[in-house]
């Protein structure tokens, strides 16, 4: 029989005689099983760092919590008075961790999320960001005191938690114990601010603050937004408080059975009441929105769950943004059962935000809401986007394909200044097909974004490294005058009368081999032996920047676009040895094909990519680590690389699973398989 988590936290009373997940933990990846990561040896950057002493202020792994801060820009100002004393307090995302496999995979960084998300040992003494937080002239919300909360603790900014120790389901024996101390920190956090910090003013002379959070970030700013606003006015009962939360509102899937939400005849609430008693009380001992536990003493499963809370219980005005194609939301939900298809979620997405600007009469708290929510809701297939200056100030939300579109910073400021648009929501897809086209608006860059682009010709993703020997596009116009394809190995250094050259951080400048050339766009392989740091690409009288890193991972998707089905083979052998080779995709339209697996299949994954050829690589498919084979160069063409997965272990079970690669601290672009049974 599996123990439960109430079994497991039972011995945290005998954690000292248990290791801590540093001293337990060997990472695969690396010779002296330490975690994959060094310190960014920043001398200078937009943000500092403040280290919180605090005795409960400690991340999973014992380091103290941290926080990175600007002060306000002289003698600037918001339509209704200076930005002196107004705030942006940010509280980071990046997923959580509750078992002893889980926690260990993100501590070793496996995958998509890094064990940089568990400690502050990897932290510089200052840290530059943007989006959001992007000083630029346009952005006047960043005009304000920023501050910027690592996130370390794993649990959603929730637990109050120490030395809890968890233990492998395979092997019993083995165990560590680590630190769920999310909402402790949060709270050290603000007393810090209160007292003051060096070169900003004290948080209790506040006039406004605008407590934001993406992913996890945004349900531990949820969970805390009344009771920090009412601490804030409690300092200064002039003080204006509002909140910005980007991601995570799920779809609401309680009371849609027959009885009321929170009934216990509703058929969910048995099972939900386990998973919140094992691992928001038991686990985590979390703290979450208090009028909404009042609300619920029997069920304050509820309380935990975005989208009850968000349409019920916050009463501190707040702005939503959301994907109605988060595909990070939609894997986790294929995976629970919830949903069958992309599209249903959409439905779901759009219904519920379209439900928001209505709570003032419909939410249980709403007698003390006094504010329309502004909401944002788009159709991009992304989950989370404040942080990136492309996605942040790119016009990707509209009402439909003839509406204007707006940017997520036009809408946030619209809604904080009182000006319209304030709410923006994509509209509702069909359920045919079962993938739903994304929005073309979608593909709008920035109007900051520089004329000439270079990035990888796998991920598209702008501003992510590329690696020596990768394949590279640009974008632009007038970049070259015909259009030709290198018909020779090794490719040209001259294609259609076009010359490119890579001038790196060392001031090396080299010949780069080309592939295609046309007016608008490019495709090149980086030189070998070009170093890290920023380049120079110098495209005739052009030129764009690129960072060189080496290492940055890239795969190949079917679409052509870095995102969805992965363009990969499998092998599949069944218990009698029997072999079975196919793709991942149809080869007609370029969507997935589901692979039929028995549960005696041993299935291999063969990925193609660019970048990845330069290191070693861990991996996991649906959040689950699994071997890996290379990667090598894959020979046929310059510049492309392999990387086979496999066997993956039955656990990783059936639907639509990401592919995550990881090379130190670089990921790769999220493709996806899709498994169903035979």
């Amino acid at each position: 029989m599996k123990p439960t988590l109430f079994a497991l936290c039972a011995l945290s009373a005998f954690a000292q005689s248990v290791p801590t997940i540093k001293e337990a933990i060997s990472c695969p990846q690396t010779p002296d099983g330490r975690q994959p990561y060094a310190v960014k040896n920043l001398t200078t950057g937009d943000l500092r760092k403040i280290t919180i002493n605090s005795p409960n202020a400690v991340c999973n792994d014992g380091t103290p919590a941290v926080i990175f801060v600007r002060p306000a820009r002289p003698g600037a100002t918001e339509p209704d008075g200076p930005s002196a004393n107004r705030w942006l307090i940010h509280f980071l995302g990046g997923s959580s961790c509750k078992d002893y496999e889980e926690c260990a995979t993100r501590w070793c960084g496996i995958g998509q999320w890094e064990g940089t998300l568990m400690t502050t040992n990897f932290e510089a003494d200052f840290r530059n960001t943007g989006g959001l937080f992007n000083r630029n002239g346009a952005n006047r919300i960043a005009d304000r005191n920023l501050v910027l909360l690592k996130y370390c603790s794993s649990d959603q900014w929730q637990g109050r938690k120490s030395n809890v120790v968890l233990r492998s389901e395979t092997d019993p024996a083995k165990a560590y114990s680590l630190h769920f101390q999310g909402a402790n920190i949060v709270s050290a956090i603000f007393d810090t601010l209160e007292r003051g910090v060096t070169g900003l003013p004290k948080l209790t002379d506040a006039t406004d603050v605008l407590l934001s959070g993406d992913s996890a970030g945004a349900n531990g700013a949820r969970a805390h937004s009344d009771r920090l606003a009412a601490r804030l006015r409690a300092a200064n009962p002039n003080v204006r408080v509002r909140a910005n939360f980007e991601a995570t509102f799920d779809p609401d899937l309680n009371g849609k059975q027959g009885f009321p939400a929170g009934d216990p005849r509703d058929p969910v609430y048995a099972s939900k009441t386990e998973k919140y008693n094992e691992v928001h009380v038991g686990l985590r001992n979390a703290q979450l929105d208090d009028s909404c536990l009042a609300a619920h003493p029997t069920a304050a499963y509820l309380c935990a769950e975005a989208g009850y809370l968000t349409l019920n219980h916050i009463t501190t005005p707040f702005f939503q943004a959301m994907d109605i194609q988060d595909q990070l939301l939609i894997n986790g939900y294929q995976e629970g059962g919830s949903i069958a298809t992309d599209a249903q979620f959409g439905e779901l997405l759009a219904d519920q935000l379209n439900l928001l600007p209505n709570i003032r009469n419909t939410a249980i708290d709403r007698a003390n809401i006094s504010t329309v929510p502004g909401v944002a809701g788009r159709n991009c297939g992304i989950h989370v986007t404040w942080g990136d200056d492309d996605r942040f100030f790119a016009k990707w939300y509209r009402t439909g394909p003839n509406a204007p579109a707006y940017s997520y910073y036009e809408l946030l400021w619209n809604w904080l200044t009182g000006a319209t648009p304030s709410t923006v929501i994509a509209p509702k897809p069909p359920l045919e097909p079962a993938i739903p086209a994304r929005d073309a608006a979608c593909n709008n860059r920035a109007t900051t974004l520089p004329s000439v682009v270079t990035l990888s010709s796998a991920s598209y993703a702008i501003g992510g490294p590329v690696a020596p020997e990768s394949i590279v596009a640009t974008f632009g116009a007038n970049l070259a005058t015909v259009t030709a394809v290198a018909t020779t190995t090794p490719w040209p250094t001259t294609l259609g009368g076009l010359q490119v050259s890579v001038t790196d951080a060392k001031n090396v400048t080299r010949p780069a081999p080309l592939y295609y050339v046309s007016p608008t766009q490019l495709s090149f392989l980086i030189p070998t032996g070009t170093a890290t740091g920023t380049a120079q690409i110098n495209i005739g009288s052009q030129k764009s920047t690129v960072e060189i890193a080496a290492t940055a991972p890239a795969i190949y998707s079917a679409n052509q676009t870095g995102k969805g089905v992965a363009a990969a083979t499998y092998l599949k052998i069944s218990r009698t040895g029997a072999r079975t080779e196919g793709l991942l995709f149809d080869a007609t339209t370029n969507t997935a094909a589901p692979i039929p697996v028995a549960p005696t299949d041993q299935v291999y994954l063969i990925l193609y990519g660019t970048g990845l050829r330069g290191g070693p690589a861990t991996a996991t498919v649906g959040d689950v680590a699994v071997p890996v084979a290379g990667p090598v160069a894959q020979g046929q063409y310059q510049g492309l690389d392999q990387i086979n997965l496999g066997p993956l272990p039955l656990r990783i079970g059936y639907g639509t699973k990401e592919i995550v690669i990881r090379q130190g601290e670089e990921i790769s672009n999220f493709t996806t398989v899709t498994f169903r049974q035979p």
